[in-house]
């Protein structure tokens, strides 16, 4: 079992997306016993993805707000679970990007691929809700756009090209603050 990234306290509980083998799965993990109170399955891994070095090195740490888990997949969705319910209230999917390996010339030795540059990249999937819970961003290394969601309904409100972006700084007012 593979964290893909922190988890996440909420009343007591933690919440941690894992990969177990093929499946992504959300935990519920009691906080004073570390036992797993329960689990669910949010997706499964095309073959070519399971081991794949740039994925297992995106983070996906939970968003907690309007009731509801946001969990990012590493895998071009991000979900809403409803933690009372333990069900998927929506889901939303974006294009992954992927990116041709480099090569790392050594002095007699044939070039090797880098898959990724992990320590030249952005790793995280961020997101976070407006200052009023009314708009979800989505900013993901595995995407090239900048994303405003419904927290609500997981309809796209807008979607922005992120450029030289790394990740989300914040939100101020009405305007999104992208760190490069």
């Amino acid at each position: 079992v593979m964290f893909l990234g922190p988890p996440r306290l909420v009343d007591d509980v933690w919440f941690g997306v894992v990969q177990q083998d093929v499946e992504i799965k959300l935990w519920a993990i009691a906080d004073h016993t570390g036992a797993v109170l329960w689990s669910m399955t949010l997706g499964t891994l095309p073959p070519h993805r399971v081991s794949a070095p740039g994925r297992q090195r995106v983070a996906c740490p939970i968003t907690f707000g309007n009731g509801l888990l946001y969990c990012p997949t590493g895998n071009g969705a991000l979900m809403a679970i409803d933690p009372v319910i333990r069900q998927i209230v929506w889901v939303y999917r974006y294009s992954v990007v992927e990116h041709e390996p480099a090569f790392r010339a050594r002095i007699g030795i044939a070039p090797q691929p880098i898959f990724d540059e992990w320590w030249n990249e952005w790793r995280e999937i961020s997101c976070l809700l407006s200052p009023s819970d009314d708009v979800l961003l989505l900013a993901s290394p595995e995407s090239e756009d900048l994303h405003a969601i419904s927290p609500f309904t997981g309809k796209s409100i807008w979607n922005v090209p992120r450029q030289e972006g790394l990740t989300l700084g914040g939100v101020f007012h009405d305007d999104v603050i992208v760190v490069e």
